[in-house]
């Protein structure tokens, strides 16, 4: 279980430039035709699938400060 409740204001206030990116390995879904509950997705900049999709993310992040488009 994901708590965004303490990242997403500490994010907002104290550190806009840190990343909130989340590993999407639970198949359930929340609703019907959705991948995830909105209330973990949308405070997200990006979801990996997988972990190499992950590892991509944080080595391009480290090296160029910017997330893969």
């Amino acid at each position: 279980m994901l708590n965004l409740v303490l990242p997403i204001p500490n994010k907002t206030t104290q550190h806009p430039t840190k990343l909130l990116i989340g590993l999407h390995t639970d198949v359930r879904a929340a609703f019907i035709g959705s991948k995830l509950n909105p209330m973990i997705f949308v405070p997200l900049e990006r979801i990996a699938t997988n972990e190499d999709e992950l590892l991509q993310w944080l080595k391009h992040y480290w090296n160029f400060q910017t997330l893969i488009n």
